[in-house]
């Protein structure tokens, strides 16, 4: 199958950043394992297209 014509280059590759810098600054940490962080936001979104009962 072949990629939608709007997709870039960068969607293909894998991207890590060193978030270290960001969070000595800020003091922000996660709390939530990104496994379940994904989970919820892919559950908010089916609720947000759910047909209304």
């Amino acid at each position: 199958m072949a990629p939608p014509e709007y997709a870039e280059t960068g969607d293909f590759h894998d991207l890590r950043v060193d978030s270290s810098a960001f969070r000595d600054v800020t003091g922000w940490r996660p709390e939530v394992p990104l496994s379940r962080a994904v989970d919820d936001v892919v559950a908010a979104v089916a609720r947000r297209r759910a047909p209304a009962r």
